[in-house]
């Protein structure tokens, strides 16, 4: 077969296998959307050879673009509480060595979302950006930055007939932050695993 014709073949298969995208209009009516993100995490630090587990609320805020119906892309801002600042060394759930102390893990990532139905159905959602570690204690506090990736899976469904839609997700997550410049926080790495609630406007 002449390259010319092999060319033509290819383009054909390529098309056929990409036509989902367009069956229904490439673009989205409505391309724009926004979402919330509220569950729970586990995230395990490693720093000086040694391993730390802490149980972590988990919260994002995204938004962005549909770009074609089964891929949207967008901005997720959000994080994880490692330790929660207390207020008072008083509180008996608060010792006064935990007194106005916290820290946290935060982000900001490119996610993209591949979901094949267009709108409502499984996921696969997959993410990459910087993070940055904050250290809180007795009114001074640190941070350092790095890196982070997530990739997971989902499922979303639609309530009733407005634009709001309820969702389910379950995130694996690695990232790798340097030293700070204060407060002695060492360069370490991290994983966890998160499963979030989410609720979305599109």
């Amino acid at each position: 077969m002449a390259p010319r014709s092999l060319r033509l073949a290819a383009f054909a298969i390529l098309a056929l296998i990409a036509q989902p995208l367009w069956a229904d209009g490439f673009y989205a009516p409505n391309p724009f959307w926004a979402e919330l993100g509220l569950g729970y995490a586990r995230v395990e630090r490693h720093e000086n050879l040694q391993s730390v587990g802490d149980d972590s609320v988990a919260l994002d805020f995204s938004g962005g673009l549909r770009v074609a119906l089964p891929l949207w892309v967008g901005l997720d801002l959000g994080g994880y509480t490692i330790q929660v600042p207390c207020l008072s060394g008083v509180d008996p759930y608060c010792p006064g060595n935990q007194a106005n102390r916290g820290r946290s893990i935060e982000h900001l990532l490119v996610g993209l979302d591949f979901r094949p139905r267009g709108e409502d159905g499984w996921l696969l959602h997959g993410g990459a950006g910087l993070n940055a570690f904050w250290a809180e204690q007795a009114g001074t506090s640190a941070h350092c930055c790095g890196w982070e990736g997530e990739l997971g899976t989902g499922y979303t469904w639609r309530l009733g007939d407005s634009s709001a839609h309820a969702g389910i997700r379950a995130d694996y997550v690695y990232g790798r932050f340097e030293a700070g410049s204060n407060a002695g926080i060492p360069a370490s790495d991290y994983s966890a695993l998160k499963v979030m609630f989410t609720i979305a406007y599109y």
